[in-house]
């Protein structure tokens, strides 16, 4: 194994026991994506990820770690991308990360909305007639859910999910798609804490989802949602209220059923963003995607991105786009 191989293993360690630490944020499981580099505090108790694209440091999620060390992790930070004459910009922040980088001189803006699923209330009853007869349908066709971490997941079960996923992707765009909010990849055996939910008639793997742990905030994201072609309708919906269900008797207090990017800024006419909206939806299908998840009732979670100067938005939207796409 090369010392490079070894470093990036070692920084993967440090950012998962972090996570387990400190990661409170629905998206921060995400920082363990294999393409993102880490930036650490000179203490090594707080850390970022990023990408660089375009000459663009993008980073994603906002800071991880003890909350007293986030000024001077991104005063290094910004060091970091002085020296390297790279241009810094955050995306996928929640609302708490905002003052720090206002003081920093950041210039904040809306740039999509998160579904939240309160599980403490949530109720199969209080949907709409439509959405409960979908699961109905589903369950007249003697289609089941299974739970699995990705340590006890059946051989026979695995390699449908990875034909699944594979053909997923080649009717979607043939790559995996998403930086900020995905681990572009299946759950391995170090992802011990992610579940999969799959839907199976007898030995027969219809769908599944797959979600992260967020673990002081008592929260799983959902990550990927992928089903056969041929799938009855109804799958997700199936897959998603039941996972809800599931999750509630099981304590957990919060499911995020992901962040849509460029959802819902139309409404605001001072968002810097509003006149790519078009050309982003294109790419996102973000309208598509708020539909779906309201059909479960959720609330909706700003999330905001920050930009150190107007004068590189071309560069910073060039840079969002290749990273999400």
């Amino acid at each position: 194994m090369s010392l490079d191989v070894i470093a990036i293993n070692q920084n993967r360690q440090k950012v998962a026991t972090l996570l387990r630490n400190y990661g409170e944020d629905t998206l921060s499981y995400f920082h363990l994506q294999d393409e993102r580099n880490y930036f650490f505090s000179p203490s090594g108790k707080s850390f970022l990820s990023f990408k660089i694209l375009n000459k663009v440091a993008i980073v994603a999620a906002g800071p991880v770690g003890d909350k007293s060390e986030f000024n001077i992790l991104i005063s290094s930070f910004l060091d970091y991308t002085k020296t390297w004459k790279l241009n810094p910009c955050f995306i996928s922040l929640n609302s708490a990360h905002l003052p720090t980088l206002q003081r920093h001189g950041f210039i904040t803006s809306k740039i999509g909305e998160e579904a939240i699923i309160n599980l403490e209330t949530f109720d199969k009853k209080l949907l709409k007639k439509k959405v409960r007869r979908a699961v109905k349908h589903i369950d007249s066709l003697g289609i089941e859910i299974f739970f699995y971490s990705p340590n006890n997941l059946p051989k026979f079960i695995k390699s449908q999910i990875e034909e699944i996923s594979s053909d997923w992707i080649k009717h979607n765009g043939k790559k995996e798609r998403g930086f900020s909010m995905t681990l572009k990849r299946l759950p391995n055996d170090l992802d011990s804490d992610c579940i999969f939910a799959v839907a199976m008639k007898k030995s027969y793997a219809i769908g599944f989802l797959c979600f992260v742990p967020i673990y002081k905030s008592y929260t799983l994201s959902l990550d990927q949602a992928r089903r056969r072609c041929d799938s009855p309708n109804g799958t997700n919906e199936f897959l998603i209220i039941k996972s809800a269900e599931y999750f509630k008797t099981n304590g957990i207090k919060k499911l995020s059923l992901n962040f849509a990017i460029f959802s819902n800024i139309l409404k605001d006419k001072s968002n810097m963003l509003i006149n790519l909206s078009s050309m982003m939806e294109k790419f996102y299908k973000s309208h598509r995607l708020r539909a779906f998840n309201e059909k479960f009732s959720p609330s909706w979670e700003t999330r905001y991105a920050a930009f150190a100067s107007l004068k590189h938005m071309p560069l910073y939207i060039l840079a969002i786009l290749r990273a999400e796409r």
